[in-house]
C-alpha cells in the first residue's frame, strides 16, 4: 500500500525484517539515502511482528532475513509463504546467511522475487529493488528509482542495474588517471558516450575532446597540429586502423609532455576481441599494450535488464521535449515487450525506436500496437534471421524470463505456471550467467 500526494512522487513503505532491530533500522536508513524519493521505512524483529504490521498498514516491499521469522514456521519455505501471503503484490527480497544454497530455494518456493546472500550491502538492496520495480508499473518504478541513477546518472550514462553500477564506479576511478584507456562492448553500448564521459568527469574536462577519423591523413595532422596537448584523443574501432596509421598512434604515444604541454590522454575503443585482432594481425600487439592499461568493457543490454524499460523512458522524455510532444510513457504490455527484448542492437537501437515513435506520433501512452508498428526488426521479441537457430539454452532462456516478467518477477509463481521447481529455475539462472560472461569474453 503506497501513500500518493497530489503534486508530488509515490512514497513507497519499505518493512524490513531483522532480528538485529539497529542493524534493520541501519540498513532502512541507508536505503532511504540511496532512494531518489525516500521511503517510510518501519522495522520488525520478528515474523509474528512483521505479520502484524503487514496486516495492519501493507508495504510496497519487504525484505526479510530468514532468520528472523522462525517463529512464524520450522521450515523457511513455510515461513517465507506466511509472510508473502499477506504481502499481496509487495517487492519480497529475502536475506539468507549465504551458508546454503537450499534456503535460498525454501524463500522462492515461498514467493520470494529474489533471495540474496547475508551480508549484503544497500546499494545492492537498491539496485535489486529498483530493477524489480521497473516490473510494477511505472508509479512504483519512480518510488524506487535510485538516487544515483536519476536518470542523467553520470554525465548522460544511465542505468539502475548492478553491471552499470560497477561501469559508473569504474569510470570514476579511472577519470582522475592520465593513462590510456581501452574500452571494449558490442556496437550500439555505448563506446563513444564512455570516452567522453571519462573525459568530462576527469581533471582534462576544459581541455579538448577530439575525436580521430583514424585515417594516416588525420593522425599525421593531430601529430603536427597545435592544441593536442593536454586533450583527451579518442580512437573508435582501433582495429579497423592500418598498420601505417597505428604506428602513427604509436609516434605520438611516444612523445613526451611537459607540465606547461602535457601529452594527450588517449582513449581507444573496439567492437571486437582485441586479442582476436592481434591473432588476424589487424591490430599490432605492441600498440595494443601501450593502450591497454585500464580497461573497460561496457554491458550489452540483454545483460542489464533493469536498465531496459529505464531508458526506454528516458530516451522518451527526451525526445518529446526536442519535439515538443507530450507523452505519457508506455502501456503496461509495451513495458513488458521492451523488457523481453534481447536488443542486438543495444542502447542504439532502442533509442532509435523511440526516437522513431515519438516522431511520428502526437503524444499519450505508447501501447502495443504503436510498439510492435515501428519495432520492424519483431513483433514479438527477437526473431533470429532467417536460417539462423538459437542455442537451446537461449531458446530456454526467453521462455522462463518471459514467464518470470508476466509475473511480475516472482520466480515461484512463475516456476507453478511453467511447471517447474524454483530450485530449477535458480540453477538455471546461474547457469545461463556464467555462458553469458563466457560468450563476452570470447
Amino acid at each position: 500500500m503506497s501513500v500518493v500526494v497530489p503534486g508530488q512522487a509515490l512514497v513507497a513503505r519499505i518493512l524490513v525484517v531483522d532480528l538485529d532491530d539497529g542493524s534493520a533500522r541501519r540498513l532502512g536508513g541507508e536505503l532511504a539515502d540511496l532512494l531518489a524519493a525516500p521511503p517510510v521505512v518501519s522495522v520488525a524483529v520478528s515474523g509474528r511482528a512483521a505479520l502484524e504490521q503487514l496486516r495492519r498498514d501493507g508495504c510496497d516491499a519487504l525484505i526479510v532475513s530468514l532468520d528472523a521469522i522462525t517463529d512464524l514456521a520450522e521450515l523457511a519455505e513455510d515461513a517465507m509463504a506466511r509472510l508473502s501471503r499477506p504481502a499481496g503484490d509487495a517487492m519480497v527480497l529475502a536475506l539468507s546467511n549465504g551458508r546454503s544454497v537450499t534456503s535460498v530455494l525454501a524463500a522462492l518456493s515461498g514467493g520470494a522475487h529474489d533471495c540474496l546472500a547475508q551480508p549484503v550491502g544497500a546499494r545492492a538492496l537498491a539496485t535489486r529493488l529498483a530493477e524489480l520495480a521497473q516490473r510494477h508499473g511505472r508509479a512504483r518504478a519512480r518510488a524506487f528509482a535510485p538516487r544515483a541513477a536519476a536518470l542523467e546518472g553520470l554525465h548522460g550514462l544511465v542505468g539502475i542495474s548492478s553491471q552499470m553500477q560497477v561501469v559508473f564506479e569504474q569510470i570514476a576511478r579511472i577519470a582522475q588517471s592520465s593513462a590510456p584507456v581501452f574500452i571494449t562492448g558490442e556496437v550500439g553500448t555505448g563506446k563513444t558516450l564512455a570516452a567522453d564521459v571519462l573525459h568530462r568527469a576527469g581533471p582534462r574536462s576544459r581541455a579538448p575532446f577530439i575525436t580521430s577519423t583514424g585515417s594516416e591523413a588525420d593522425l599525421a595532422g593531430l601529430a603536427a597540429g597545435a592544441g593536442l596537448e593536454g586533450a583527451t584523443l579518442f580512437i573508435d574501432e582501433i582495429g579497423e586502423l592500418d598498420r601505417a596509421a597505428q604506428g602513427l598512434v604509436l609516434d605520438l604515444l611516444d612523445r613526451h609532455g611537459s607540465a606547461a604541454a602535457p601529452r594527450p590522454r588517449f582513449i581507444c575503443a573496439t567492437r571486437e576481441n582485441p586479442l582476436q585482432l592481434i591473432a588476424e594481425r589487424r591490430l599490432r600487439e605492441d600498440l595494443f599494450y601501450r593502450l591497454h592499461v585500464l580497461p573497460l568493457n561496457l554491458p550489452p543490454l540483454r545483460q542489464r535488464a533493469g536498465d531496459v524499460v529505464l531508458l526506454a523512458e528516458h530516451f522518451l522524455a527526451r525526445s518529446a521535449a526536442e519535439e515538443r510532444k507530450s507523452f505519457s510513457g508506455f502501456s503496461a504490455e509495451a513495458r513488458a515487450r521492451i523488457a523481453l527484448r534481447d536488443w542486438p542492437g543495444n542502447v542504439r537501437q532502442l533509442q532509435t525506436l523511440v526516437r522513431s515513435l515519438v516522431v511520428m506520433h502526437p503524444g499519450g501512452e505508447i501501447g502495443i500496437e504503436m510498439l510492435d508498428a515501428h519495432d520492424t526488426d519483431s513483433a514479438a521479441g527477437d526473431v533470429p534471421a532467417a536460417g539462423m537457430i538459437l542455442p537451446m539454452w537461449r531458446q530456454e532462456q526467453r521462455i522462463i524470463e518471459d514467464a518470470i516478467a508476466r509475473c511480475n518477477g516472482n520466480i515461484g509463481l512463475a516456476a507453478q505456471a511453467l511447471e517447474l521447481s524454483p530450485s530449477t529455475i535458480y540453477r538455471k539462472r546461474l547457469a545461463w550467467a556464467e555462458l553469458e560472461v563466457r560468450q563476452g569474453a570470447a
